[in-house]
This record gives structure tokens, C-alpha cells and sequence, in this order.
């Protein structure tokens, strides 16, 4: 049963039926190399090397070297901004002042409120030692 279920399979690395990619003859040939390759070193490298103009030049010219160097960054997606983006700053900004006018506000508030219970506990008591 699992012979016949398998042999409906077609390989992705090589389109032959029978197996399945991980155990790919082809596959598994390329990854044997690709370990060789390392293993003696053999594998990828890269060559630096700074270009040499010492022709003809005199001591009392003067020399002006320039180093051109070029980088770039992978990125996933491209990062667009938009006016929208610049209304949320004003828009955080403008509710960030509003926040700092209300709290100043509520505490004004409290201490209006603190004031008033201390009014009435006093009414309170006065009304007890009138009776």
C-alpha cells in the first residue's frame, strides 16, 4: 500500500516519479559535492584586492586618492511614507498636549473635591454639636 501511495509522487528537484524530493538521487548527489567543496576549502571565496597605479609620479605632485564604496541593505519590503504618516505625528502630538490639559484639569478637580469633603465633614460635625 505504501509503495503505490508514494509511487503517485513526483519529485520537485528532478520531476521523476517514485520519491520524494528529501530522498532525490540528484539531490543527494549535489549536496555530497557541496560538502566535499567545503571540507577542502574549495568553496566559495572572495578576492580583495586594491588596484596599483605607481606610474610615473613624482614625489611633489600631490596625490588625491578616492575609495568609492558602495552598500547596499536586503530588505523585504520598501518602506513608503506618506502624508498619512505625518498627519498620525501631528495627530500623537496634538493628543499627546490634549492629555497634559485634561490632567491638569483633573487634578485641579481633586483637589477642588478633597476641599468640599472637608467642608462637609465640618458641616457635619457642626450639625451634630448643634443637636
Amino acid at each position: 500500500k505504501e509503495e503505490a501511495s508514494t509511487s503517485s509522487f513526483n519529485c520537485f528537484e528532478c520531476g521523476k516519479p517514485g520519491h520524494m524530493k528529501a530522498k532525490c538521487p540528484n539531490l543527494l548527489k549535489k549536496q555530497q559535492e557541496e560538502t566535499k567543496l567545503k571540507k577542502n576549502g574549495r568553496g566559495k571565496r572572495a578576492y580583495i584586492a586594491w588596484e596599483d597605479n605607481d606610474s610615473s609620479t613624482t614625489s611633489d605632485e600631490s596625490e588625491v586618492e578616492e575609495n568609492n564604496l558602495c552598500l547596499m541593505a536586503g530588505a523585504d519590503q520598501d518602506t513608503i511614507v506618506s502624508d498619512s504618516d505625518l498627519e498620525s505625528n501631528l495627530d500623537y502630538d496634538q493628543l499627546q498636549e490634549a492629555f497634559i490639559q485634561i490632567h491638569k484639569e483633573a487634578e485641579k478637580l481633586d483637589a477642588l473635591n478633597s476641599k468640599l469633603k472637608n467642608k462637609l465633614k465640618w458641616y457635619e460635625n457642626a450639625l451634630i454639636k448643634a443637636e
